[in-house]
């Protein structure tokens, strides 16, 4: 038996879907045995399979057996460039690990920007193709509203959509959270994952686009930054009720 604690830094939920995500992806079979106030125990039959997955989680804080020693404390992996302050590293490894993301799957960020979460993918060997309909640090252009891409193509669409703050878009936001979720929703696979990060004052703009897809909430978690903003951490799965892995 191992006690795992968590990061108190985006809810309690992302933590244990992290969790899972990831020791599904790689083939790691975790049973939990109880969930309290960002602390889980859980029964692991391998422990050098288990520190693999531990080390790629960003929630994780450490993870002791059962005389309370330590066998795991995380250590931030991957440094912030000052230069592209657009997306954490940590919130895009975050992503990639709760839409489950492994080797070989094929992996879409369309709204690439400088290329964070394309560069922190590499860092798992997995390969993610970026475009941004501004080309510059991305594999191709193209435009998140009209993907380039086959219907039911992807595994994983991961990615950090403009949210005007930060960003300078020559259409309205809402045009292009629509039009984007209904992409995902034609290229994703049956299963499929979309994981995607939003300030919470586009809440209505994202649950509105969502009502005319066929895709299903899997993961949500809010990252306040100060007083006057946060964002949403959001995952999901197309036709997720067909999915029963991925939420049991």
């Amino acid at each position: 038996m191992l006690k795992l604690r968590f990061r108190n830094m985006v809810g309690e939920d992302l933590p244990m879907k992290e969790l899972l995500s990831v020791s599904r992806g790689v083939g790691v079979s975790i049973s939990i045995k109880k969930v309290k106030d960002y602390e889980a125990l859980i029964d692991i039959d391998d422990l050098t399979k288990a520190i693999n997955v531990f080390s790629r989680l960003v929630l994780i804080r450490e993870a002791t057996d059962d005389y309370g020693i330590e066998i795991y404390r995380r250590r931030r992996q991957l440094s912030n460039d000052p230069g592209k302050p657009h997306l954490d590293t940590d919130i895009a490894m975050l992503m990639l690990n709760l839409a489950g993301v492994v080797q070989g799957d094929a992996v879409l960020d369309p709204f690439s920007g400088v290329g964070t979460i394309s560069a922190v993918a590499r860092h798992l060997d997995i390969n993610v193709v970026s475009i941004d309909i501004s080309s510059g640090f991305t594999d191709a252009r193209g435009d998140a509203t009209l993907l380039p891409i086959r219907q039911g193509s992807l595994d994983a669409i991961v990615t950090d959509p403009p949210f005007n703050r930060l960003h300078t878009v020559d259409s309205r936001l809402d045009h292009i959270y629509h039009q984007f979720l209904l992409e995902a929703s034609i290229t994703l696979k049956p299963c499929g994952r979309l994981s995607f990060v939003y300030p919470s004052y586009l809440s209505e703009y994202v649950e509105d686009a969502l009502m005319e897809t066929d895709l299903d909430l899997y993961a949500y978690g809010v990252q306040y930054i100060n007083d006057a903003f946060s964002r949403v951490i959001m995952t999901l799965t197309k036709d997720g009720n067909k999915c029963p892995m991925m939420y049991s």
